[in-house]
């Protein structure tokens, strides 16, 4: 679990909603590398157990 926690200036909403949503963005990446990764050694098994 990722938490962050920073100061940031209320007078900019836009910074401080990024600030909000980059650890979910970045949570997001990692899922996407997981999940691209899982596929790929299932794809090679396949392969390999149908020679």
């Amino acid at each position: 679990m990722l938490i962050v926690s920073t100061s940031v200036n209320l007078q900019n909403p836009a910074k401080r909603f990024y600030t909000m949503l980059e650890p979910k963005l970045m949570n997001g990446i990692e899922s996407l590398c997981e999940c691209g990764a899982k596929m790929e050694i299932a794809f090679l098994h396949k392969i390999r157990d149908s020679s």
